[in-house]
């Protein structure tokens, strides 16, 4: 038995055995009685974690010259004097 039939078979097994259990695909319904779940959730702590992670005070544009063979222009962003990301400029212009 090879991997594609091993996976073919599991799959159908998988759906077969969720269409007897529980009354069907009730599964993959939503909860009723939630109409938006990003509102209605219970900690959204998170999301402030996300904007401190990309959160910076300061930034400014250097060139990367590897091995002399071409030349990559990019962007730092720094909090408190400490680079905290790198990415790639995209304008054209030189400030």
């Amino acid at each position: 038995m090879d991997r594609r039939h091993f996976l073919r078979l599991s799959g159908g097994a998988f759906i077969g055995a969720t269409a007897f259990v529980e009354g069907g695909f009730n599964l993959f319904q939503a909860m009723p009685g939630v109409g938006n779940p990003l509102r209605e959730y219970p900690d959204r702590g998170w999301e402030q974690i996300l904007r401190d992670q990309y959160a910076y005070d300061d930034s400014f544009t250097f060139i990367c010259a590897p091995n002399d063979t071409h030349m990559c222009r990019l962007r730092a962003f720094a909090q408190n004097g400490v680079v905290k990301r790198i990415e790639q400029n995209y304008d054209g212009a030189f400030y």
